[in-house]
């Protein structure tokens, strides 16, 4: 049971790292832009670097990284933000549907094929 306690407590911990990374980039992205910041456009740029970097956590923690990597991997994704997920959104896409083109093709070639058996 504790051994669950502390666990649990380490991986709260990395989140949190995680979290505060993500945010530091995207103030960090935030402030070289031109103009007076407001309120709602902070908030706005904040809560999609924690988002950005939430999501790179998860696939460092599936990649197997260490903390130290998480978390710089997290302030980069944080610093990208709203770009860095468009991008990442465009390229997950493109890769499911060359996959989802190259299974169909592959398939009307095997009917075809066995179309000219029969």
């Amino acid at each position: 049971m504790k051994e669950n306690i502390l666990k649990a407590e380490e991986e709260l911990t990395s989140i949190i790292m995680v979290v505060c990374m993500s945010v530091f980039g995207g103030v960090a992205n935030f402030f070289k832009s031109d103009g007076p910041p407001k309120l709602a456009k902070i908030v706005a740029a904040l809560v999609t670097s924690a988002f950005a970097g939430l999501l790179s956590y998860e696939i460092t923690i599936a990649m197997g990284f260490d903390i130290h990597v998480q978390c710089i991997v997290a302030g980069i994704a944080g610093y990208g933000g709203g770009t860095m997920l468009d991008e990442t959104y465009q390229k997950i896409h493109d890769f499911i549907m060359k996959k989802a083109d190259d299974n169909l093709n592959s398939e009307m070639k095997n009917d075809r094929k066995n179309d000219r058996e029969n």
